[in-house]
């Protein structure tokens, strides 16, 4: 029944379907419950059950709850996972509740670091000879480059297709050229939206496109079948692809690359390279619009002030070498590409 009702969802309701439903039959089966009879009062005992097992983060399971809710209502039936007495005691149980052994702290990536990554990627595709012997490696390290320059999300790079990111070293102001597919859940064909509009770098970054240039001649060859630009032999990017975790594995091969770590106790995330971008760009500091812009967030996003610039982040040459070029004179014969 679980499988025929989810099944016309999508890929990521099935799998809370299958996670929260799954759990709550686990706890209904030991208690000897219809669990198409359970009441608020059994889901917030459900929930303590979930607490107790110390499996699952009472803070971040609202997908659980949200995908449980979902199935009953699919059903015809009240969703448990709602009203006073269940939020009462969610409540209580997140301020109970503590970390054996607390996850790392994310950090933004440093601008430093992102430009020794763009640094050796640039003397890695320097030569056409290089770019064909290093390609699983010139990858990450233009992946992680092009991720942080845009503030993009990992599904907007890596899902490119192979002619919407264009490089032309000898070119002034369109050197690089992205043009983004996929933003935010809106993966239509639409390209009239916000983060959709081609974003051009000017002749700073010819050593960049030098390198896109053969890397893309490298991976042609190696790859004729290749359909996203960032595809190697032997993979196919699809929309259900697990793009945090294969950026965040580039960025770990970029980072050995350079030699550069986080401090102890934090970490990098492909998360952080959208932050670091974004908290770069503030401390050039670079008007709001243009970070909105660039990032594809919408117009005043609280989400970009609260969860993604960091006040923490100090100002640096390297941050001023990838974003100062958009309060420069030549930013403004480039209205097309940016806000003003």
């Amino acid at each position: 029944m679980l499988m025929a009702i989810s099944a016309s969802r999508a890929p990521k309701t099935y799998e809370s379907y299958q996670t929260g439903i799954n759990h709550l039959f686990e706890y209904c089966a030991e208690l000897e419950l219809d669990p198409l009879q359970v009441t608020p009062a059994d889901a917030a005992h459900f929930l303590t059950w979930l607490a107790q097992r110390g499996t699952v983060q009472i803070a971040s399971a609202k997908p659980y709850f949200s995908g449980i809710n979902q199935f009953f209502k699919d059903l015809g039936l009240p969703g448990p996972c709602e009203g006073w007495l269940f939020n009462r005691a969610k409540s209580g149980l997140v301020n109970m509740q503590e970390e054996i052994e607390p996850s790392p702290h994310e950090l933004p990536l440093p601008a430093t670091v992102a430009k020794a990554i763009y640094d050796r990627a640039c003397a890695l595709g320097a030569t056409a000879a290089s770019a064909a012997g290093n390609l699983s490696l010139l990858r990450a390290l233009l992946a992680v480059a092009i991720c942080f320059m845009t503030m993009s999300r990992p599904i907007s790079i890596l899902l490119l297709p192979t002619t919407d990111l264009t490089a032309d070293p000898e070119s002034v102001s369109h050197c690089v050229t992205v043009t983004r597919q996929h933003v935010k859940t809106d993966h239509g064909i639409d390209r009239n939206q916000p983060g959709r509009f081609p974003l051009s770098f000017p002749r700073r970054f010819a050593g960049l496109a030098t390198a896109l240039h053969n890397f893309t001649a490298a991976r042609a060859a190696a790859y004729p079948a290749a359909t996203h630009f960032f595809e190697l032999p032997g993979e196919r990017f699809t929309e259900n692809t697990n793009f945090g975790d294969a950026l965040g594995r580039m960025l770990g091969t970029a980072l050995t690359t350079v030699s550069l770590q986080p401090p102890a106790g934090r970490v990098y995330t492909a998360r952080s390279l959208r932050s670091g971008g974004a908290s770069a760009a503030e401390m050039v500091p670079l008007p709001r619009s243009k970070i909105e812009f660039l990032g594809g967030w919408a117009v005043d996003s609280k989400r970009l002030s609260q969860h993604y610039i960091s006040r923490a982040t100090p100002p640096t040459f390297a941050g001023r070498f990838f974003f100062d070029w958009l309060i420069l004179p030549l930013a403004d014969n480039m209205a097309l590409d940016f806000p003003s």
